[in-house]
């Protein structure tokens, strides 16, 4: 078969993510959790993002988020790029820790338990103007630094182009917090300025460990990490849009 022609940027971009995971390929492969990405390939999903807004929402200073942590009950439209392809789920230009999609996607998803979230309707405008109506899932079950078991992981110090420099320890939220910001002065042994921290390998405590199938993780990626349960249900429908990948940084 052919090899598919791809714009040197995309291979530049999978260069960079093959080397930023170099690390943690001989690490075993996580069967609990896996990375949950929207897809990148251009043939299926054509521009990225798919669904933009018409007009930049002006948030000033804030989120735009309201107090509880969600987004507003509010009118919500987007369009679609000029080269963007209809999938069941789409990648856009909403709040980050929600998931754009069809109502049958949906459906999909919740056969599973998604923990904290609320289901917002998204008014989508196609290419000849015709307006659709999709869901937006948006989910508030983010695993924050306090929960790592530090003790048992390990993190990276990498520059600014996500390249390893060496392997590091951490003692405690707080210890991450000051190496991170050692690592973006640039005043860590062997980094440059605007160098970061990265997870190698991430154990959690045991009280810490999420209950529901759709989570995340602050301060590090991929957004989404889902179950076997729901990449089953996710896998069965055959959903477009969506790809999932190996995890081998996150044990549960």
């Amino acid at each position: 078969m052919a090899k598919k022609h791809q714009h040197l940027l995309d291979n530049a971009a999978e260069a960079l993510i093959a080397q930023a995971k170099k690390p943690t390929q001989r690490q075993p492969l996580s069967k609990n959790a896996w990375e949950l990405n929207h897809s990148s390939d251009a043939e299926t999903c054509g521009d990225y993002p798919q669904a933009v807004y018409p007009k930049a929402p002006d948030f000033g200073d804030s989120d735009g988020l309201a107090k509880s942590g969600f987004p507003p009950k509010c009118p919500l439209e987007l369009r679609m790029q000029r080269h963007a392809k209809w999938t069941d789920v789409l990648s856009s230009h909403l709040w980050p820790d929600g998931i754009l999609m069809t109502y049958e996607a949906a459906a999909v998803f919740q056969t599973a338990n998604l923990g904290d979230f609320r289901q917002y309707n998204v008014t989508v405008i196609d290419h000849d103007s015709t307006p659709w109506s999709l869901c937006y899932l948006y989910f508030k079950n983010t695993i924050q630094l306090d929960a790592i078991d530090y003790a048992r992981s390990s993190f990276l110090l990498v520059d600014i182009l996500s390249e390893p420099i060496r392997t590091i320890r951490l003692k405690s939220e707080a210890d991450f917090e000051l190496t991170t910001v050692a690592a973006r002065e640039g005043t860590l042994k062997g980094c440059d300025q605007f160098s970061r921290i990265a997870p190698k390998r991430i154990f959690l405590h045991s009280k810490h460990r999420p209950k529901c199938d759709i989570f995340g993780f602050a301060r590090f990626g991929p957004r989404f990490y889902a179950s076997q349960r729901l990449c089953d249900a996710i896998e069965t429908h055959e959903l477009t849009g969506l790809d999932i990948c190996e995890n081998r940084v996150l044990k549960l």
